[in-house]
């Protein structure tokens, strides 16, 4: 059968003869795959098939899969984050307009908010005995653990700004990039203080992921967020509404995030007789987790001294209630 096209369709057909041409592959092999290739659909498009096959809980525990599907959608929305931040870090300033910047910024606030949102899953959705039971066959899986939070740190600030609170007289003055790195509050929070020990689950963590974590905090020192506003954009007519989105972003995620995980471990893991009970991975979670006691701050530059004395302070974090809103 004949078939009669119009202009526009002769001209694409054309086009892509010159395309395939160009690349010394002949256009008729893909008229071909086009003709019986299955059309795309909603599942395959999502991977459906695969993605509901990726939750398997170890227990008897029905809230091992409450558990276990939050946390992966958490790890999706931390993707999204780092693909925010590699748009505008990969090219260097001032190639990314300062209309981008912040653009990029209000698309983390807003995936940080909902995290924070949802935080209800997990801290009222989720039976407490039942995740006693399950916990144990976590050990020594710990969501401090997580390297895409770990990168979203490292992206964020300088890692000075990342070391334990009770550490960073030591590396004030420390041009070591190595020995900073060494000194990260979350390093702290998992081993014992007295001892010097790490635990497991940081052995493990470090085992996997050391190497790679302490490079892109070299390729980051100078190109991450705050880097980037304090070179670029903080004399720049959109000064103002840089800052309070920064600021929103700290508060959230170090506030907000933070404060949320400890309610949670709160309630999860004190038992009945209002004894803690230890966490999964061995951390010390009361002093890992609490804003208030790490004051992990990714900008402190954009703070008051009052404001950083009283960070996090604020009990309790509840995710009902409104969140800071650009």
């Amino acid at each position: 059968m004949t078939l009669s096209m119009d202009p526009q369709t002769n001209a694409q057909l054309s086009a892509l003869a010159d395309k395939y041409a160009m690349e010394g592959k002949e256009m008729s092999s893909y008229l071909e795959k086009l003709l019986h290739e299955k059309n795309l659909d909603y599942s395959d498009y999502l991977n459906l098939d695969t993605l509901l096959t990726l939750q398997k809980p170890r227990s008897g525990q029905p809230d091992e899969m409450i558990f276990i599907t939050y946390h992966q959608i958490v790890e999706l929305y931390f993707g999204l984050m780092i693909w925010e931040i590699k748009q505008v870090t990969k090219l260097a300033p001032p190639a990314v307009e300062p209309e981008a910047f912040y653009e990029k910024i209000c698309r983390i606030n807003r995936y940080i908010q909902i995290l924070v949102g949802s935080f209800q899953v997990i801290l009222q959705g989720m039976d407490k005995e039942q995740f006693q039971k399950f916990r144990n066959t976590l050990f020594p899986a710990s969501g401090s653990q997580s390297y895409q939070y770990r990168l979203i740190e490292i992206y964020m600030s300088d890692l000075k700004n990342l070391v334990s609170i009770r550490s960073r007289d030591e590396v004030e003055n420390l041009n070591n990039l190595a020995l900073v790195y060494d000194h990260l509050y979350w390093k702290k929070g998992m081993t014992n203080p007295r001892t010097g020990k790490k635990s497991p689950t940081l052995l493990d963590f470090e085992n996997r992921y050391n190497e790679s974590l302490y490079q892109e905090a070299l390729a980051y020192q100078e190109k991450n967020v705050w880097q980037i506003f304090i070179q670029y954009y903080s004399d720049h007519a959109l000064t103002g509404n840089l800052v309070e989105a920064l600021r929103q972003l700290d508060e959230l995620f170090n506030v907000y995030w933070c404060g949320l995980h400890y309610s949670v471990v709160v309630k999860h893991l004190t038992s009945d007789d209002h004894s803690n009970l230890q966490s999964t991975g061995s951390t010390h979670w009361p002093k890992y987790l609490h804003p208030n006691y790490r004051k992990v701050i990714f900008f402190p530059k954009l703070w008051s001294e009052q404001e950083v004395a009283n960070w996090g302070a604020k009990e309790p974090w509840n995710p009902a209630q409104p969140i800071p809103n650009n």
